[in-house]
């Protein structure tokens, strides 16, 4: 389950080099609103030089699509005047790191996990947005509420189940389970030097010789947060908490990111790699974009 050569040779020639700020909606939304403020305005000059790229995620197509949002102009503003890194979907995000980890563990050089790329078309295989301004994008959410519904309804399963299971969740018990079964599910069969294998490689042996969970960046935030939030009995699971920690998994892949409150708190206490990256402050950025630099 790799892409192919041609798609691959695309993708490598529209991969960001550029630092990437990752701001969850709400921080975005403020940065639209209130661009006079001193901490947005230093954010936006930071922007505006080129000195870093905007990631825009679906994630955030759909919350600022919300027909009930009403910065929509101003945010649609915003993404067309600073430079946009298009991420690529948590699934897929999750999906290159199992392939790089599927490398390592034949002994091969693993390839390199990119997250952002400067078009649509690399990151989401959408060609209709190709040569459109990023607001496009929000604007074909807006008036598509079923493309929305698809994140959304999934964000309500998540929530309802992980409230159901809490500790008794495989993802508490056997922190490595979640992991292997998705390996078990992507059924990767061809090296990365184009032989086909017989059968996959069992995942346990993925796992441990890609350095366990530490070897898969994005999924360890995801998984770890969820363990975090998992092993708290009272703490009550919402669709938004789940879009909140599936705005977490870019962390390790960008300069600096700022998530709402309970996210970042949350984040901050796994003391995972990248919550040197991690606030719940825009008056931050400047700062972490600079230690990254």
């Amino acid at each position: 389950m790799s892409y192919g050569r041609d798609e691959a040779r695309f993708r490598e020639k529209t991969v960001v080099t550029a630092p990437v700020l990752y701001l969850d909606t709400l921080h975005i939304s403020r940065l639209a609103r209130h661009p006079g403020e001193t901490s947005c305005a230093a954010v936006l000059e930071l922007l505006q030089k080129g000195s870093a790229r905007l990631a825009f995620s679906v994630l955030h197509m759909v919350e600022l699509s919300d027909p009930g949002f009403k910065s929509f102009p101003d945010v649609c503003t915003l993404l067309d005047t600073v430079p946009i890194a298009w991420a690529i979907t948590p699934e897929k995000l999750f999906d290159r790191e199992v392939e790089a980890g599927f490398a390592r563990a034949l002994g091969a050089q693993p390839p390199k996990v990119r997250a952002f790329f400067e078009t649509p078309a690399a990151a989401l295989n959408y060609l209709a947005l190709e040569n459109a301004p990023p607001s496009d994008a929000l604007q074909v959410m807006r008036e598509n509420p079923h493309l929305r519904a698809i994140l959304l309804d999934e964000a309500d399963v998540h929530a309802r189940d992980y409230d159901t299971i809490k500790t008794e969740a495989a993802a508490v018990r056997r922190p490595l389970e979640p992991l292997r079964a998705r390996i078990r599910d992507q059924q990767i069969r061809q090296t990365p030097a184009g032989i086909h294998l017989p059968v996959p490689l069992p995942p346990d042996v993925i796992v441990e010789r890609a350095g366990g969970l530490r070897g898969f960046p994005a999924y360890e935030v995801f998984q770890t947060l969820n363990v975090t939030r998992l092993r708290d009995t009272k703490y009550r699971t919402e669709r938004n908490t789940i879009i909140d920690e599936w705005h977490a998994v870019y962390s390790p892949y960008v300069a600096a990111v700022a998530l709402d409150r309970a996210t970042a708190r949350r984040f901050l206490s796994t003391r995972l790699p990248a919550t040197d990256r991690v606030t719940e402050k825009i008056a931050d950025i400047p700062g972490l974009l600079g230690a990254a630099v």
